[in-house]
């Protein structure tokens, strides 16, 4: 996404557990592509994959999110599976 200047931004990036937790919201309902319910912002139209792929890992293992109950889990990363991404930018604001 840097490299097309995606919406004029260059600091496009993988989120970690406290950036992705600032779109978790279990008051709000939204649906994943299969219909069902997970808790992602309703500002983001519905239809993507539940899970996510966060910064950061630990050996062999990614670590991933997951919207339908705000848990943060390892994942083997060469497993194949249904997780996207949902890339953020700047900073947290405080």
């Amino acid at each position: 996404m840097n490299g097309i200047k995606f919406c004029g931004f260059l600091d496009w990036k993988l989120p970690n557990e406290d950036e992705i937790l600032t779109l978790y919201n279990p008051e709000e309902i939204n649906k994943d592509k299969y219909g069902n319910d997970i808790y992602l912002e309703t500002v983001f139209p519905p239809g993507c994959q539940a899970t996510v792929w966060l910064k950061g890992e630990a050996g062999q293992e990614g670590i991933i999110f997951d919207f339908k109950n705000g848990e943060t889990r390892p994942l083997y990363k060469s497993r194949t599976g249904r997780m996207s991404v949902r890339l953020v930018r700047g900073d947290i604001p405080r």
